[in-house]
């Protein structure tokens, strides 16, 4: 009914057009002016059928859409999100203690290596008292005396002279 309407208001404002325009012109002009006035009015025509057959398709979803029942979950949403976010946050703190507690062993494990390490260098220099290799010594001087000797190895390696240093 919207469309029979439309389309004789249409009809009627080209009527009123024509007959204003039609006492003052020639007939190749009126043709032209009629002509120029139907495709504006195919085009409206046109426009309108596209959207009656829009609105027809989109019918169902509306009526699909207005049959759903529009709950509230966002508070289950949040507390899923919750739970999940507790969950990863006590997984990374299970895990960075696993790290800290590896790096202490890791950091006992070196220390007593570097105490080994240190009794071994001193039952050497012992032994080597013992041989006379080394003049005796009292304890207190040799635990000094160890890194003095590591550090002038060192010095020593890099004062050597290569083969084209002569």
């Amino acid at each position: 009914s919207q469309i029979c309407e439309n389309l004789r208001s249409l009809s009627a404002k080209i009527c009123v057009n024509l007959n204003r325009y039609f006492y003052t012109m020639t007939s190749e002009e009126y043709r032209n002016m009629l002509k120029e006035q139907y495709k504006k009015d195919l085009r409206e025509r046109k426009q309108f059928i596209e959207k009656v057959q829009e609105l027809k398709k989109q019918e169902p979803l509306l009526k699909a859409i207005q049959g759903l029942k529009v709950e509230d979950d966002s508070d289950d949403w949040i507390e899923k999100l919750n739970q999940q976010t507790a969950f990863m946050d006590a997984k990374t703190e299970l895990a960075a203690d696993a790290v800290k507690e590896q790096q202490n062993k890791q950091e006992q494990v070196h220390s007593e290596a570097e105490l080994q390490k240190m009794a071994a260098q001193q039952l050497l220099l012992e032994m080597k008292r013992q041989m006379g290799l080394l003049p005796p010594e009292e304890p207190a001087n040799i635990v000094a005396e160890v890194p003095e000797k590591e550090e002038n190895i060192v010095e020593k390696t890099e004062e050597k002279p290569l083969f084209g240093d002569f």
